[in-house]
């Protein structure tokens, strides 16, 4: 797992980057007050009073860039999965949300929910990505 890495030929960062046996994740932290909802209304989620795609919007650029960068050091295409991961904040019993193919779940539970995703990566694959990322993912420095 990389941890706070520059997007590149961006401004942004990723706040993780996680390659294993089930995928490529970018992760990133959100930090809500415990009495931020998460619920639907005209026809769109919000965040408390901010609409969801908001929130989803910039991890799914950070994971494009990722993906691209991956396809660029390794050659061949790369899919790469977009979670937000909430300290905080009221979510669904159920504890996962889909908003725009960007899954929203409870910290605790991001682990678990990777884990369970089917096998698609050998271990040398892993490696080869992880080196990958390392290399082309530098850390970030704010400017």
């Amino acid at each position: 797992m990389l941890h706070d890495r520059a997007v590149p030929r961006s401004r942004a960062n990723v706040d993780h980057v996680v390659i294993g046996p089930t995928g490529v994740y970018v992760v990133d932290s959100k930090k809500w007050h415990r009495r931020t909802t998460i619920k639907p209304g005209s026809g769109t989620l919000w965040v408390g009073r901010t609409p969801i795609a908001k929130v989803v919007g910039p991890v799914v650029f950070e994971a494009r860039a990722v993906a691209e960068a991956l396809r660029r050091a390794t050659g061949r295409p790369v899919d790469v999965v977009t979670v937000v991961a909430v300290h905080g904040g009221r979510l669904p019993r159920w504890g996962a949300i889909n908003a725009g193919g960007t899954t929203i779940l409870r910290v605790s539970r991001v682990h678990g929910w990777i884990a369970r995703h089917p096998r698609k990566y050998a271990a040398e694959e892993v490696a080869m990505m992880a080196a990958a990322a390392e290399q082309t993912l530098p850390a970030y420095v704010p400017q």
